[in-house]
């Protein structure tokens, strides 16, 4: 029991990165109902693989990097960051939404104009591995 738990333990801080709010959300999406009405069982944290988003387009991927970067951009500032049009961002946005990736947030005080985009807690670490791997990130 003991080398289990030191292994899940591993396992979600491997996965995390070292991003508290990453391990946090993994933890918490790992538990599951137990046994009995009262309990908690927890799986293995399941990380999502930096394969599954490798493909991108070039495009896709500098707007992940300004995601990362900034942490939540509206569609005017992320056109005006990466000099594309409104439009342009606006359909890889849906685009990397559909894919689960990204997020849209739409808290005012993030973004006035409409809501503000990130890439979703789970996709993070596997995001920075991609973009470390086409050199568009060096953080960390």
């Amino acid at each position: 029991v003991e080398r289990a738990a030191a292994a899940y333990w591993r396992l979600l801080a491997d996965g995390a990165r070292g991003n508290p709010a990453v391990a946090a959300h993994t933890w918490l999406d790992s538990l599951r109902a137990g046994p009995t009405p009262d309990t908690l069982a927890l799986a293995p944290p399941q990380g999502r693989r930096a394969g599954a988003i490798e493909d991108v387009a070039d495009l896709d991927a500098f707007v992940l990097d300004a995601l990362v970067i900034h942490e939540a951009l509206g569609v005017r500032d992320l056109a005006t960051a990466l000099n594309v049009g409104a439009a342009r961002c606006r359909a890889v946005l849906r685009h990397l939404e559909a894919q689960g990736v990204v997020e849209a947030l739409t808290d005012p005080d993030l973004c006035a104009e409409g809501p503000a985009w990130r890439v979703r807690l789970p996709w993070l670490p596997a995001v920075e591995r991609l973009l470390r791997a086409r050199g568009l990130l060096r953080r960390r």
